[in-house]
């Protein structure tokens, strides 16, 4: 089906919105640990301080995404959500004692984290077909994080052991993230569908939650010290280089999502995402050279590409338009944040008192429970057909 010219624009703007999204989270991902290390931080206190970042992201999402499903003004809260995440990341660079810092920290992830939720929750109402063309502007908002990585780091453009430098670029590209959002127009929203914002969400959206929940707690060994990992343990100083690679190669895989669902449906396609965490993170554990390392990152299309596709994908299509928003603040705060505060708090100790290779093999282990309440959605959605 041909989209219409003003349909086109649609598609182009987000894509440019997505593209200032992921390009602000080149930053963000790999550079976070490496700005609190340089802040002088332990590996403890890192944890703990990762953890506030994402139980913030639990309580900010949650909150500001009712507020959108009430008001439906998701793209004002987005741009109030990163300009106070500019200022409180700014506030971060000051010499302060621990426990400020991890109060600032917390206020930083409160309003940083709102950015995917509100953000696909405004393409859901705003984005022409949404299932047909998310991934296309996802595959845009993809390239942000690769073009940006790729460049600061083989430019040389970010110093990865200087704060003000890391401090430097996430206003630069958070700045312009908020840029783009001036170039969508606000999505109909009516009063009706306001009215039908319940809040109310089947068990089946409860058991992808808690499959997602098993994916993030391991994977938090990964968000929170494997850029640490690589520069203390093979003294690797192109951090943007490598994060790149794992974001340019799940690109392939968010194109083919929609089909891969029809074809292999969300149970298999879960089992396989939660089954490449494992490996991904026993490869790190067990790497004998940095080129295992590498290996392990073309998996990243599996361990966050595909998962996060499928979540997207499935909360669009089994849940009400009126609590999407609802729906994408509980998969970022307690599938994302939740896990991430878990997993970060506790990795941080695993990594001071046991080094990078236990935390690894141990976090490769959990996405083995995530295979409980998979079978129990697999249950559930041959009941349903």
């Amino acid at each position: 089906m041909m989209s219409s010219p003003s349909d086109r624009k649609k598609i182009y703007a987000y894509g440019l919105i997505y593209f200032g999204l992921f390009g602000a989270y080149a930053i963000v991902a790999p550079f976070l640990q490496l700005f609190l290390r340089d802040m002088n931080f332990s590996p403890s206190q890192i944890g703990i301080m990762q953890g506030s970042f994402e139980v913030a992201g639990i309580i900010g999402p949650m909150l500001l995404g009712r507020i959108g499903d009430k008001t439906g003004r998701y793209k004002l809260l987005i741009i109030l959500s990163m300009s106070l995440a500019i200022v409180f990341h700014s506030i971060l660079i000051l010499p302060m004692p621990f426990y400020l810092a991890l109060c600032i920290i917390f206020f930083l992830g409160f309003f940083y984290k709102n950015g995917i939720p509100l953000t696909d929750t405004l393409a859901s109402h705003g984005l022409p077909r949404f299932q047909s063309n998310y991934g296309k502007v996802r595959i845009v908002g993809s390239l942000g994080y690769v073009i940006i990585s790729f460049s600061l780091s083989i430019l040389g453009l970010i110093d990865g052991s200087s704060p003000r430098s890391i401090l430097i670029w996430f206003i630069i590209t958070v700045g312009f993230q908020i840029m783009t959002l001036f170039f969508v127009p606000p999505p109909a929203y009516s009063e009706e569908e306001r009215l039908k914002a319940t809040g109310h969400l089947t068990p089946l959206f409860w058991l992808v939650i808690a499959i997602v929940f098993f994916n993030r707690i391991a994977m938090s060994s990964y968000y929170s010290f494997f850029f640490l990992f690589i520069k203390q343990t093979w003294a690797i100083e192109k951090i943007g280089a490598v994060s790149a690679l794992a974001a340019f190669i799940e690109i392939p895989v968010i194109v083919l999502t929609s089909r891969m669902i029809g074809r292999f449906g969300y149970v298999n396609l879960f089992f396989l995402a939660l089954i490449s965490v494992s490996l991904r993170l026993l490869d790190y554990a067990f790497a004998r050279s940095f080129l295992f390392v590498l290996a392990g990152q073309l998996l990243h299309c599996l361990t966050f590409g595909l998962m996060h596709a499928l979540t997207i994908a499935f909360i669009q299509e089994k849940t009400k338009p009126a609590n999407r928003g609802v729906a994408m603040a509980i998969y970022m705060s307690i599938g994302i944040g939740l896990a991430g505060f878990i997993g970060s708090t506790a990795g941080g100790y695993i990594v001071e008192n046991l080094g990078y290779r236990q935390l690894f093999l141990s976090y490769g282990l959990l996405p083995l429970g995530g295979l409980v309440p998979l079978y129990f959605l697999k249950r559930k959605l041959r009941l349903e057909h």
